[in-house]
């Protein structure tokens, strides 16, 4: 396992994760990132997530790819999985197949 991920620390995700909190959740992701952990993300109990948030996720994943890191997913729910894939994100966000 890489040394940064395996010092990630993990973020939960609300139930609901829309544009009124992805300041919030950037600002969390980068704070893991400056200082050197990885990013374990825990979408179990996501129920609802708009575009905006899917796009955060993008960015950091893209992020750490250059970089040769990415986010590390702890568990992601169905609706997740679902919203991600309708956006054609599924793949790029590298999410459990079991999702």
């Amino acid at each position: 396992m890489d040394s940064l991920q395996s010092q990630a620390e993990t973020l939960c995700l609300p139930t609901e994760l829309t544009i009124a909190e992805v300041d919030e959740y950037r600002q969390r992701m980068a704070a893991m990132l400056d200082a050197g952990k990885g990013i374990a993300i825990d979408a179990s109990a996501t129920t609802h997530i708009d575009t905006a948030s899917l796009q955060l996720f993008y960015i950091f994943q893209k992020a750490l790819a250059d970089s040769g890191q990415g986010i590390q997913w702890v568990a992601v729910s169905k609706a997740f999985s679902e919203s991600a894939g309708l956006l054609g994100l599924a793949t790029v966000l590298a999410l459990p197949e079991s999702a």
